[in-house]
């Protein structure tokens, strides 16, 4: 398909959904916007009569059919329709019977990741985005497509880096300067309203389109089946020492702690000063956990925080009160963790006490017991 062709085609939607949600009220909620959008995609494929062959694309599509059963034009088109409708299973494989006739057509690539996505298989997805990049190169949709990636993984802030990448190398393109203005929307960058603006001067139908019923509020994508994945993510971030990116998703799920439980918010706050320790911002652990503290008297990790900071200070008696009173909480109410011995044993080791050894063999019996029922692994 040419560039002419694919805007003929796209200004074709943009009218027709226009055209269906002029007299209709905004959705309130996501499962509305699915609903709509299904609504939507049903009236378009199979009522409404395009503006220039008098006939529906379900009409167009079966004329194309018995002309040219198995063509991969066909297969790609009827692909993106299942795509459309959230029928992921058909998108799939239609798409590979299309990718059989033709297996380096990007766009098809692209539906087959996104029909992945579609069906939870990211990591698949993952895998075809950077095969296709090292034989193709990293290309502003393939870019496009491993930003959407990490957004699933739950990587925000990477996410929106690859879409910022994905525009500097085609700025031109409607669909990354929308979603990338919906991104830093999310992210509270002021910056969105740039791109906004350059996606409305580079589609204004479309743009128009997506504002009304698209525009992905942050509660659609920072919820807690997010913070779950972002979690994850921000724990591998911290293994590798990449503290800054996980400080920036901290800060992420921080900004909306009210789409989550109190004690997500918590966690948060804990990896929050993990990291600040990895960091060696000292000052800040301090006034983190004084925080933490205040905020949530019963949680033992903020004594196990205020211990570890002590002991690294070499403050070894004011240590071992916050150490004591990490686990007395902890075990009062059953969600003791071997760190918190451990800690003991050292600072007890360090003040020449040979009671660290009970310590020592209480954090290996406990780590040990743990490691056998896979709990270290949760």
């Amino acid at each position: 398909m040419t560039k002419k062709e694919l805007d003929k085609a796209m200004n074709e939607f943009g009218n027709a959904f226009t055209e269906y949600f002029k007299d209709k009220p905004l959705p309130s909620s996501e499962k509305e916007r699915n609903k709509a959008m299904l609504e939507f995609t049903n009236w378009y494929n199979f009522e409404r009569k395009q503006s220039d062959t008098g006939l529906t694309p379900h009409e167009m599509e079966e004329r194309l059919i018995k002309k040219e059963p198995t063509s991969f034009e066909t297969f790609k088109n009827e692909a993106e329709k299942y795509l459309a409708i959230r029928n992921y299973n058909n998108a799939l494989e239609t798409i590979n019977k299309a990718r059989i006739i033709n297996p380096n057509d990007e766009g098809a690539i692209v539906i087959k990741i996104n029909s992945l996505l579609g069906l939870k298989r990211i990591d698949d997805a993952l895998k075809l985005c950077i095969k296709t990049q090292q034989t193709f190169g990293r290309t502003y949709q393939m870019v496009f497509c491993e930003s959407n990636i990490n957004l699933h993984y739950g990587n925000f802030i990477k996410a929106v880096k690859l879409m910022k990448e994905a525009y500097e190398i085609n700025p031109d393109s409607y669909d990354i300067t929308i979603v990338l203005a919906n991104f830093l929307f999310i992210k509270k960058d002021p910056s969105y309203n740039k791109y906004l603006e350059a996606a409305r001067k580079l589609n204004p139908i479309r743009a128009k389109s997506y504002e009304k019923a698209s525009w992905l509020k942050p509660e659609e994508i920072i919820n807690i089946a997010f913070f779950k994945k972002a979690m994850i993510v921000i724990d591998s971030l911290m293994q590798v020492n990449n503290t800054q990116e996980a400080l920036e998703n901290i800060s992420i799920l921080l900004d909306y702690k009210n789409n989550f439980p109190s004690e997500c918010f918590e966690m948060v706050l804990g990896l929050e000063i993990e990291c600040y320790f990895l960091e060696k911002e000292l000052d800040i652990v301090k006034e983190k956990i004084e925080f933490l503290i205040k905020f949530s008297p019963k949680n033992p990790h903020a004594y196990f925080y205020k211990a570890q900071l002590l002991y690294n200070n070499l403050n070894l008696d004011e240590a071992l009160k916050s150490i004591n009173k990490c686990i007395e909480v902890a075990e009062a109410v059953s969600i003791t963790h071997f760190d918190f011995y451990y800690l003991k044993s050292l600072i007890l080791k360090s003040m020449n006490n040979e009671d660290y050894k009970i310590y020592e063999e209480m954090a290996n019996n406990l780590k040990n017991h743990n490691d056998k029922n896979g709990y270290n692994k949760l």
